[in-house]
C-alpha cells in the first residue's frame, strides 16, 4: 500500500510540473514565434516531447530532494 502512495505522490507532481511548464511555455512560444507556430504537427510534436521531458526530470529531481531529505521514504 505505502507503494501506491509514493506512486500517486509522483503522478500528481508529474502533472503538477507538466501543467506549470504547459502554461509558461506557451505563452513565450505564442511572443516569440508568433500563434502560427503551434498550428503544425511537427511543432506541436516537438512541444510535447519536450513538456513530457521537462516533467519528468523535474519529478525525478523533486523525489530525489524528498528521499535524500528523509522526507519521503521508499
Amino acid at each position: 500500500m505505502e507503494n501506491f502512495w509514493i506512486v500517486s505522490f509522483a503522478t500528481v507532481i508529474f502533472l503538477g510540473f507538466g501543467y506549470l511548464f504547459y502554461r509558461i511555455m506557451r505563452t513565450y512560444v505564442k511572443e516569440t514565434y508568433g500563434p502560427k507556430w503551434l498550428k503544425s504537427w511537427v511543432n506541436r510534436a516537438y512541444f510535447g516531447q519536450s513538456l513530457v521531458f521537462m516533467s519528468t526530470s523535474c519529478t525525478a529531481l523533486l523525489l530525489y530532494l524528498l528521499k535524500c531529505g528523509e522526507i519521503l521514504t521508499f
